[in-house]
């Protein structure tokens, strides 16, 4: 058993769970940033009917991020969609840091809630400034997850929970920190989508069933 280990979700449709191991971050923040993700996952909705779900379901977490809303619609290629959506409270690059993150094809997109420590670092070892858009300290996870894929969260030190959805492929990768200090629900829409919220009652009011906690610091497979 290990000591402290990243929980992670890496699927495309069909789901499949795939877990990533890492050591605890060295450093904690003592009160931890607080952001809201709200990401739906291969939906049989409309493209416009999930739009107007996640614009409405973003208000429940609306008063975890009062600095800003994003959303980004995907229109997979098996006919269904997905949207990843994020309410931002505004702690580094406040004025270009807002949320879902792109990758500079804009092909990968991330909302995440947390706070990236080490984020000098990586982004010194992405070396390639041209695809930043933003200082944001989260920015570079999605390029990282560009070169490593399912590694990326064995990089992070930091609290976070994250929601990574590739448009190209299909994939999403979800991940916690090992402690578990950023909270994230995920359950199965009536649909069969699959979802993620930084809090429970999103699912709740959008008809979610089988509503668990995103496991954080466990070295099995997530089913």
């Amino acid at each position: 058993m290990l000591a402290a280990v990243q929980a992670s979700l890496s699927f495309s449709a069909p789901a499949s769970g795939l877990p990533s191991r890492v050591a605890a971050p060295a450093t904690r923040a003592a009160d931890p940033s607080m952001c809201g993700i709200l990401a739906t996952v291969n939906s049989k909705l409309s493209p416009e009917a999930l739009r107007l779900q996640t614009l409405t379901l973003q208000r429940l977490i609306r008063h975890r991020g009062p600095d800003g809303s994003g959303i980004n619609l995907i229109e997979n290629n098996d006919g269904t969609c997905s949207a990843i959506a994020h309410e931002r409270l505004s702690i580094v690059d406040p004025l270009s840091g807002n949320q879902p993150l792109y990758s500079k094809d804009r092909k990968l997109s991330l909302a995440i809630n947390g706070e990236i420590y080490n984020h000098k670092e990586l982004r010194a070892g992405i070396n390639d400034e041209s695809k930043f858009r933003t200082y944001s300290d989260c920015e570079p996870v999605v390029h990282l997850y560009e070169q490593i894929r399912h590694e990326v969260a064995s990089k992070l030190d930091g609290d976070f929970a994250f929601v990574i959805v590739d448009e190209e492929s299909g994939e999403v990768y979800a991940a916690r920190d090992p402690i578990g200090v950023n909270s994230m629900y995920w359950g199965t829409g009536l649909d069969g989508a699959t979802w993620f919220s930084s809090e429970a009652k999103a699912l709740v009011k959008g008809g979610c069933i089988n509503i668990e906690m995103f496991p954080p610091g466990n070295p099995n497979p997530v089913p």
